[in-house]
C-alpha cells in the first residue's frame, strides 16, 4: 500500500486530482500464523489490516461471531533494539497504538507480530501463534472534474476507473466529503440511482448507510431527479436532475502488485488520468 499510495498521491499532486484511499477491514475466519496470514491477505485482498486509529480498532474487534485475539498488519523487524520499530504490513510506521499495561514486552523472545482484543489495545504475541485474522482491501476514491450528466458519469468511471463511488459506510463518506471541497460545482454525482420505486447504488452495493438531506430520503422524486450527488456545503445526499452535468465521484480498488501506467487526458476544465 505504502508504494501505490505515494504514488497515487504524487499522481495528484502533479495533475490536480483530488483522490483519497478507504480501507474496508474483512475478518478472516481462518486459524495461521503471522506469515501465513499475511501471504492469504496479500493474494486474496490486499494486506493484513492497517488499524491506525483506536475507532478502528474497537470496530473491528467488536464485530458479531468475531474470535479473539487476532493477527493485525503490526509487527516489528527490530526486536533487537533497545526501542523496537513497530510498523504496519504495507510500510508505515505504527504511531498511534495504545499499548497493554507492561506492553510492549520482551520483544525478543516474543518475535515480531502484535495480536489486538476486543479492548482495543495492543499485545506482542509471537508470530508462530496460530491465530484468526483481519485482511483490508484498499479503495481510492477520486474525483473527476469534469461536468457531465449522471449517466455519462457512469460511463467515464466504468471506463476509466471501476464505477461511480457507492457511499456504503461512515468512512467512505468522510473520505467522499474531502475530496469533494476541490470540485468546481457545487454537488458531485454519486452512484446512487431511483428505478423502479427504490433506491441503490449502481455499483450494487447495499444502501444501509445513508445520509439524506433534511427533506430526507425521497420515496417518489421527481421524474428527473432521480439521480443522487453529494453536496460540497451541505454534506449530504440530494435527488438532482439526471441530466445535470456536474463533476463526479469515481472509485477503484487497488492492488499489491499494480503498475501504473500514466496518460493525460486533457479537457478546457482538467487533467484526468487512466491506470
Amino acid at each position: 500500500m505504502k508504494k501505490a499510495a505515494l504514488n497515487v498521491l504524487l499522481i495528484t499532486a502533479l495533475y490536480g486530482l483530488a483522490s483519497s484511499l478507504v480501507r474496508e477491514h474483512i475478518h478472516v475466519d481462518k486459524i495461521m500464523t503471522w506469515n501465513e496470514a499475511q501471504q492469504y491477505c496479500r493474494l486474496e485482498y490486499y494486506d493484513l489490516s492497517t488499524l491506525p486509529t483506536q475507532d478502528e480498532i474497537k470496530l473491528i474487534c467488536r464485530r458479531r461471531n468475531s474470535p479473539l485475539p487476532k493477527w493485525t498488519g503490526l509487527y516489528t523487524d527490530t526486536p533487537n533494539l533497545p526501542i523496537p520499530v513497530w510498523k504496519w504490513s504495507t510500510g508505515e510506521n505504527e504511531t498511534l497504538c495504545t499499548w497493554a499495561p507492561g506492553e510492549p514486552s520482551n520483544v525478543q523472545n516474543k518475535s515480531c507480530a502484535l495480536a489486538i482484543t476486543k479492548t482495543g489495545v495492543c499485545y506482542t504475541t509471537p508470530c508462530s501463534y496460530n491465530l484468526s485474522f483481519c485482511c483490508m482491501n484498499v479503495y481510492e476514491v477520486v474525483l473527476v472534474k469534469q461536468k457531465k450528466t449522471w449517466q455519462n458519469a457512469l460511463d467515464y468511471c466504468r471506463q476509466h476507473y471501476t464505477d461511480l463511488v457507492s457511499l456504503k459506510a461512515d468512512n467512505w463518506m468522510k473520505e467522499a466529503v474531502k475530496v469533494t471541497k476541490a470540485a468546481q460545482t457545487a454537488h458531485v454525482w454519486t452512484g446512487l440511482r431511483f428505478l423502479s420505486g427504490q433506491w441503490f447504488w449502481a455499483k450494487g452495493d447495499d444502501l444501509v448507510y445513508q445520509a439524506w438531506s433534511t427533506e430526507g430520503q425521497l420515496q417518489c422524486p421527481a421524474t428527473n431527479h432521480r439521480c443522487g450527488a453529494l453536496g460540497q456545503s451541505e454534506e449530504t445526499w440530494q435527488p438532482r436532475d439526471c441530466e445535470e452535468e456536474l463533476n463526479f465521484l469515481c472509485f477503484r480498488k487497488l492492488h499489491q502488485t499494480s503498475y501504473i501506467n500514466i496518460s493525460v487526458i486533457n479537457t478546457m476544465n482538467s487533467k484526468t488520468l487512466q491506470f
